[in-house]
């Protein structure tokens, strides 16, 4: 980070980190409703800790990629105008005067400075997780000798056993309270949650109804199936890393980050048709590397069945499924296209096994459980939640400004009945799908587009806000996630011993405090290491592994944009919570 001039005036050098360090300190601490506000002696401290920071790192030289500054801005960037809609539901209070954008800009030169260099640190030890490093001969024993899968996986399993006996007999959410009374008689079957996972469920209810004597019995005997399969494709993907010559330090980081991060634990013991779904994902990715690393000209049986059969869980565990295994084969067919050392007729046959058979099969089986169950299907209202969130945001701002012909399009996809600008959420589009006309046709749908489409230009604004409203989450790492998602069902009762779910929360809440599991918890902080292992990549030419394995997180992160709610709601990031601290290990090794 030489500058020619900096060197020929050195205390040009001084000054310039001492007001980067002291626009850092003021972005953190800065009150925009109170300009320039009263200060405390925090921002003096920190400037001096900015301060020396900033003197190791340029002392230390480090390999400088000023594609860096991509997340650096972008992290900045959503820290500060996320917190601006946490509070207003608005930019109001970074956008809202003159003076607020003038400290906004000055704020944002800071922050996006200090988290490029924090940025720096990250990228200079994914380098060195390039190469190849050792641990004590004890532990690598211990850890990766003999019946080192069960050993890693009882690990994982003992840290979570406290948290699964005292959410006794588990946790679940408002979606699959839903598919459990589907399953016990209460509701007809539908599509809207994948109805494996909803027949998965129902195994073990009927199984603790009928056999066991009580549902409790049933949902704590699938809560421990469900955590055993994390613990052991978890484990799994640490002996992998392990195995592939990664650094052995960071196998161990991985295993400390399954044990450890509160996410992995919430989710192991609560129902919900997330936790096997990312699962899924990660052990398709493990399969698939060690495929492509093992044999990628071959078409062997073993990598025939592990290959198609997870990217087959994958599509029939979340009905976002086949965008993800059908992200990863775009990266598939371009990296089989372009081998020149397989054969054509060898590159079709392939292909056709990993790229085409896994969609055949999931066609199969998804069309047959829909009639044999005689389910209800859903169209896609899921996708429409943005579009949504901006009409109805329109409607509140703007409503006089409707038409009479636009309202009567509105109005065969929504029910206008009811006031939507007063029921609008900008965190949460459930009550604009609650509005939605299921009878609504395509063509109907259509035509709404159409007239969403027009009226963005007669108030671009708002439908920027709305949609920066309903997804900065995604990217705001001030933000904390919800603890837990509990509901409550009246086929389960509290045990003898009385319900723990407040000692449950409690942890949790203690845990999402401390600065390095709580950060763990976060996805945004996920979202940006992704962007960083990213840069790395691309940086070392490996595009083959960027559009094979990032491609379909990035596809992921398109999925979270459009989903129902960011704020408070981490488990639509989960396919980049489950697999990027896995995949930074084994992507960024040279072979």
């Amino acid at each position: 980070m030489k500058i020619t001039i900096e060197k020929k005036y050195p205390i040009l050098r001084y000054l310039r980190i001492f007001f980067a360090a002291l626009l850092a300190a003021i972005a953190l601490t800065v009150n925009f409703d109170n300009i320039p506000g009263q200060y405390s002696i925090l921002p003096v401290i920190e400037t001096v800790v900015f301060i020396i920071f900033y003197l190791f790192l340029e002392s230390k030289e480090l390999e400088v990629n000023h594609w860096l500054w991509i997340p650096s801005l972008g992290t900045a960037f959503f820290m500060l105008v996320g917190k601006s809609y946490y509070y207003y539901d608005s930019s109001m209070m970074v956008f809202g005067s003159g003076r607020r954008i003038v400290y906004f800009v000055l704020c944002m030169i800071g922050l996006s400075y200090l988290f490029f260099h924090i940025y720096l640190l990250v990228y200079k030890a994914f380098i060195r997780l390039e190469s190849t490093g050792s641990i004590p001969e004890k532990a690598e024993k211990f850890f990766f000798g003999k019946y080192s899968l069960l050993k890693l996986a009882g690990i994982i399993l003992l840290t979570w056993l406290p948290i699964i006996i005292l959410s006794y007999p588990g946790g679940y959410t408002g979606d699959s309270s839903y598919q459990m009374q589907q399953v016990i008689g209460r509701y007809e079957y539908d599509n809207i949650h994948p109805l494996t996972h909803t027949l998965f469920l129902g195994l073990f209810l009927n199984l603790g109804d009928n056999v066991l004597g009580s549902y409790n019995r049933g949902l704590f005997l699938q809560i421990l199936v469900q955590s055993s399969i994390m613990a052991l494709v978890m484990g799994y993907s640490v002996k992998v890393l392990y195995k592939r010559g990664v650094h052995k330090m960071y196998a161990l980081i991985l295993l400390g980050i399954y044990c450890f991060a509160p996410l992995y634990s919430n989710f192991a013991s609560m129902t919900v048709k997330d936790s096997l779904f990312n699962t899924w994902i990660l052990l398709y990715f493990v399969f698939l590397i060690e495929m492509l690393l093992d044999s990628p000209e071959k078409l062997t049986v073993k990598n025939s069945i592990q290959v198609v059969l997870s990217g087959l869980l994958v599509m029939l565990f979340r009905n976002n499924g086949p965008i993800v295994v059908g992200s990863t084969v775009i990266g598939l067919v371009v990296f089989y296209i372009t081998n020149k050392n397989i054969k054509i007729k060898k590159k079709l046959t392939i292909l056709a096994m990993y790229c085409v058979l896994p969609f055949v099969l999931f066609y199969i089986i998804s069309t047959s459980l829909t009639n044999i169950l005689d389910a209800h299907t859903i169209n896609g209202k899921e996708a429409l939640s943005i579009p949504f969130q901006q009409t109805a945001r329109y409607i509140r701002d703007y409503g006089y400004d409707i038409t009479e012909a636009e309202w009567e399009e509105i109005g065969k996809v929504l029910d206008i009945s009811q006031d939507l600008g007063a029921i609008y959420e900008p965190n949460l589009s459930d009550p604009m799908k609650r509005a939605y006309i299921e009878d609504c046709t395509t063509a109907d749908i259509m035509c709404y587009l159409g007239v969403w489409f027009t009226m963005f230009f007669k108030h671009p604004g708002v439908y920027i806000e709305a949609a920066l409203n309903h997804a900065y989450g995604w990217f705001d790492i001030g933000l904390n996630n919800s603890i837990r998602y509990e509901c409550y069902l009246n086929i389960f009762y509290p045990p003898r011993w009385g319900d723990n779910t407040e000692t449950v929360e409690e942890w949790f809440a203690f845990l999402s405090a401390c600065p390095l599991v709580g950060w763990l918890e976060n996805v945004a902080i996920y979202v940006w290491w992704m962007v960083i292992l990213t840069i790395r990549l691309l940086k070392t030419k490996k595009i083959n592994k960027v559009l094979i394995f990032m491609l379909p997180l990035f596809m992921s992160l398109l999925v979270c944009i459009a989903s129902p709610a960011c704020l408070l709601h981490p488990r639509y990031g989960f396919p980049i919570v489950f697999t990027v601290p896995f995949l930074t290990g084994i992507l960024l090794k040279s072979k």
